[in-house]
């Protein structure tokens, strides 16, 4: 398990799938962690492999060969788990304890008897729980309990996509991730974060028309980074990393992982390229140095 953990809210998920891909990420990752940038976990990517149906295939052998020589400068990783089999998820976790790692072992949705949990927690206590938020309800805030109380506590949980606000907070996590922080470009929305609701959304098109009245809240974010409406207007249309709606996308994450840290619940972005990490690092450095968009703009 990983030395070096850095007690900071920049907190980055990336996952094997992609390293492997890339090397110039890969080196950035770690180069950012190292640093003490970022805390960076690293999982397999087994999500991202089972949407693709023509993805190169992950092998437990060729994840813990990457992991042996890099799980020293990250902050934590994860069991190559195999999406519906909790019995490869396993042999997987067995094989990876063998070649001398000590990855986070993940509940897959599949496991209805949580066997090996008590096991793995005692190896070490961070332990993947999986299920997300969006179709579960009850069942996945349950099994976040019982996970807990079966360990007695001693389990530091790591919610899968689980990004409920409140609910988040009340229930017995160390840490969640959500790899939807950059869906604003994508469905032409504009983010910001509401500290008494979490993130909130409004169509760039109905604040462009009119159509809706603009928050005090989204008021306040667009004059702290110099938002004006010509740029609304011009990134109409516009979904690139460097939008309007991408920027507010990334500001309200990090403003979100700041209040979880201060919760104390460390909050993970999901990564998966070169540009989009340096845009997350540069709206940190924009979002503390009270930057406008276009000052970020000329950092990239």
């Amino acid at each position: 398990m990983a030395l070096k953990y850095n007690n900071i809210f920049n907190n980055v998920l990336v996952s094997y799938e992609y390293l492997r891909a890339n090397d110039a990420f890969s080196d950035l990752c770690f180069q950012l962690h190292k640093d003490g940038k970022i805390n960076l976990m690293i999982d397999s990517g087994a999500f991202s492999v089972y949407k693709k149906p023509h993805a190169k295939e992950l092998t437990v052998e060729d994840y813990a060969g990457f992991l042996k020589s890099n799980h020293e400068t990250c902050n934590k990783y994860v069991t190559l788990d195999v999406i519906g089999n909790q019995k490869e998820t396993e042999s997987n976790y067995k094989k990876m304890i063998s070649l001398g790692l000590n990855p986070m072992y993940v509940l897959t949705m599949a496991n209805e008897k949580l066997d090996l949990v008590k096991e793995a927690v005692e190896n070490q206590p961070y332990i993947c729980v999986a299920g997300g938020f969006s179709t579960k309800g009850d069942w996945i805030k349950q099994r976040f309990q019982k996970t807990y109380n079966m360990t007695e506590g001693k389990a530091q949980i790591h919610g899968l996509a689980y990004v409920n606000f409140k609910d988040m907070f009340a229930l017995p996590l160390q840490s969640v991730d959500s790899s939807s922080w950059l869906s604003g470009a994508r469905f032409g929305t504009l983010t910001y974060f509401s500290r008494s609701s979490g993130l909130k959304k409004v169509a760039i098109k109905d604040v462009v028309t009119g159509k809706v009245k603009i928050s005090q809240e989204l008021k306040e974010t667009f004059f702290a980074h110099g938002i004006q409406p010509k740029h609304l207007k011009e990134n109409k249309y516009k979904t690139g990393s460097n939008s309007v709606m991408s920027y507010l996308d990334t500001i309200a994450n990090i403003e979100y992982q700041k209040y979880a840290k201060r919760q104390g619940l460390d909050y993970f972005l999901a990564c998966a390229t070169t540009q989009y990490l340096i845009n997350y690092t540069s709206a940190v450095i924009a979002l503390e140095n009270k930057l406008t968009y276009e000052q970020w703009l000329e950092m990239l």
